[in-house]
């Protein structure tokens, strides 16, 4: 059974360590999963998606390879994250970069709960935002 909260590698204003939700902690074990390369650690090589590497998929695979991946990391390597729900968008920007909207459905001991996570990936660099605001 997972804790009601956790703490991030992150300082808070008052220079104490950042304490999340549950659903925002799944969230960023989610993220650190879809940051990771596979073959990053030995004992579990195929942990990790390597989100820089959907820069070179079409909008419709780039959606199938999130939506399988996603799930398939889950099941595999986060089964305690009671996921499920995922959805894929996708958002052009002027420039002609895409944004990826991730949003997360969780079943929780309040009620159903969402997390949507907007991912900008731009010459090999991953800027991510977590929306902190439930969609039920």
């Amino acid at each position: 059974m997972s804790i009601s909260k956790d703490t991030l590698f992150e300082l808070d204003n008052f220079a104490s360590p950042k304490i999340v939700s549950e659903t925002d902690s799944w969230v960023h074990n989610i993220m650190d999963v879809l940051l990771l390369e596979k073959g990053t650690f030995s004992d579990t090589p195929e942990m990790g998606v390597n989100l820089k590497s959907i820069n070179y998929l079409t909008a419709e695979e780039m959606v199938t390879f999130l939506q399988n991946e996603i799930k398939e990391q889950c099941d595999s390597y986060l089964s305690d994250i009671p996921l499920n729900d995922i959805l894929i968008s996708l958002k052009e920007q002027n420039n002609g970069d895409v944004s990826v909207i991730i949003t997360l459905g969780f079943n929780t001991r309040y009620g159903k709960v969402n997390r949507s996570v907007f991912v900008d990936i731009r010459d090999e660099i991953i800027d991510y935002i977590v929306d902190k605001f439930d969609k039920t």
